[in-house]
């Protein structure tokens, strides 16, 4: 079976080459889940690191072999993504009740690129860069998400399966060029905010906090891996050792191990990682 009927046999692999030919940046999404994935050893594993796509889109390559090896792949849009001086945003209504979700609908801007998986829709735009990922709850779930390059996040797109449904993602309108999505400006967003608020919804502060706290802890926990590996490959310093009549001069390996015996002599001695010279 040869690599293009392989990849058309995924869902990753059915869309991946279109969305990427509109300008987007997509991943693969482990099946029956909602998040990114990775396909190693006959297991599905989450993918490290995915957020690096936001800026930089997979190559032919790569999403020629997630498509064709990774089995079932599903496909994720990575939010954030610049255009000009905009980012891509995506908006999601996930309101329980039929009047909560219209009212949600009609005040939202219109969209010519909007997909839908087991309720609600989430519709597609250009917003500045100062926009930022946040929900609003009611009753203590989610009615919406705003979704955006800070904090990056994904968002599942057709024909991925779902995961509760076991239905694919559907577009509703679309999917259409990144360059020509609307933008999604401060009025709208005030028009929206107030929609938000007639239905009882407010913004989950408790969340942010939370994402808040786990983004610092890992920006520490980055800035000490740095200072580790900079002191671990900083250049060592040319050590001279005197022990009696010789001299031993060496330089610690880093990506070889090199020793200068000057000069030479019967005595055994030992170097700093057990051998003899």
């Amino acid at each position: 079976m040869n690599i293009e009927m392989i990849t058309a046999e995924t869902p990753y692999g059915r869309a991946a080459d279109n969305l990427a030919g509109l300008g987007y940046h997509v991943i693969p999404i482990s099946p029956g889940t909602k998040s990114p994935g990775q396909f190693s050893s006959g297991q599905w594993f989450g993918m490290r690191e995915w957020q690096r796509y936001r800026d930089t889109a997979p190559t032919q390559f790569e999403r020629k072999h997630w498509g064709a090896r990774w089995p079932d792949a599903g496909i994720g849009l990575v939010l954030g993504t610049r255009v000009g001086g905009h980012q891509l945003i995506a908006v999601d209504i996930d309101a329980v009740h039929l009047d909560d979700f219209e009212t949600l609908s009609r005040s939202l801007a219109a969209s010519p690129m909007v997909k839908r998986g087991r309720k609600g829709e989430t519709r597609f735009y250009l917003a500045d860069l100062t926009f930022t990922s946040h929900s609003y709850v009611k009753e203590g779930k989610v009615v919406c998400d705003f979704l955006t390059g800070e904090q990056t996040r994904q968002t599942v797109v057709p024909p991925t399966i779902h995961p509760d449904t076991e239905q694919p993602y559907v577009w509703i309108v679309g999917p259409v060029h990144i360059a020509s999505l609307p933008t999604f400006s401060i009025d709208d967003m005030t028009r929206y905010v107030e929609a938000l608020e007639s239905i009882g919804a407010r913004r989950n502060r408790t969340v942010e906090r939370s994402a808040t706290s786990s983004r610092n802890h890992r920006s520490e926990e980055k800035i000490s891996r740095i200072k580790r590996r900079r002191a671990f490959n900083r250049p060592y310093r040319l050590i001279v050792v005197q022990r009696t009549r010789e001299k031993i001069a060496y330089l610690p390996p880093v990506s070889c191990c090199k020793a200068v015996v000057e000069p030479a002599s019967n005595h055994n001695i030992s170097t700093p990682y057990g051998g003899k010279l």
